[in-house]
Formats: structure tokens, sequence, C-alpha cells
């Protein structure tokens, strides 16, 4: 999405979580990285990293000095990382119920948005028909990404 937008070519490294990517950014192996801001916060915060932008359409509040992909000039670039807790198709309605209020519950109490916010995060409650809209929208967008950078599975 970025190459796309900003109209530039960049090389792809592949990792297989963000501790060796991290790692390779921190020994200037790597330019740049993108990732979701726990594991990088505290490099931030020390000066050993610097972040350049935040993809959302905010600004995150524990990196308040850090602009949006679109104040640095890059108006479309919405790509965020999400999470979502699913259960089976066939899971029962009573079931669903409850783990969805429990979720909320949590979500809702200072202590876990307090947490969210120190790890730079933004910790949103959606009902289950709003993560399934949510979802959808977000599996088509980034299959049009992938369709226009013409990537293919190996």
């Amino acid at each position: 999405m970025l190459e796309q937008q900003a109209g530039i070519t960049m090389t792809h490294v592949p990792y297989k979580s963000t501790g060796p990517a991290r790692q390779d950014l921190l020994g200037a192996q790597v330019d740049l990285t993108f990732g979701t801001p726990p594991p990088f916060m505290p490099f931030i915060q020390s000066g050993k990293l610097r972040a350049l932008a935040v993809t959302g359409k905010a600004r995150v509040s524990s990196l308040p000095s850090v602009p949006t992909a679109a104040e640095a000039g890059l108006p479309k670039l919405d790509a965020t990382s999400w999470f979502g807790v699913f259960a089976p198709a066939k899971t029962p309605k009573p079931i669903i119920d409850k783990l969805t209020a429990e979720i909320a519950k949590v979500m809702a109490t200072p202590a876990f948005k307090q947490k969210a916010m120190e790890l730079g995060s933004a910790a949103e409650y959606m009902n289950p028909q709003q993560l399934t809209d949510y979802s959808t929208t977000e599996l088509a967008r980034w299959a049009q990404v992938v369709k226009a950078a013409k990537i293919e599975a190996d």
C-alpha cells in the first residue's frame, strides 16, 4: 500500500516475527519496518528508534508527536492492525452473548484502557455485527492492494 501510494519501490524482507525485524532495524540491517507500537515503544521512548508515522487515521495518544501518514503527505494511507475474538460459526447464541458481554466489560475498565494506551494501542470494542462488518470491509480493501501489487501465494 505504501509503495502504491508513494510511488516508490522497496525490497520486502520477510520475517517470522516482530522480534527479528526489530533487531535488524536496531542493528541497521534494514532501513525501516512496520509494526504495532507495543514491541517498539521502549526503543522509541529511549531514542534508539524513531517513529516516522502512524498508519491509522488518528495519532496514537502515547506517541503524540508522531504524525499520521496523512499528515506526513500520504492522505490515503490507512493501514492499522486490529485484533478480534472469533468463535466457530455454530457456537450457540447464549455462549456468544456471554463472551461478548464479558469482553465488553473488561475492555471498559480503566485498567484495560490505560494498559492499551501505554502500549500505544487504541482498544475499541465492537459487537459481533460490527466486527463482522469491519473484517469484511478490511478483507475487501486489502484484496484490492494485493491485486494491484500482483501478489501471489507461493
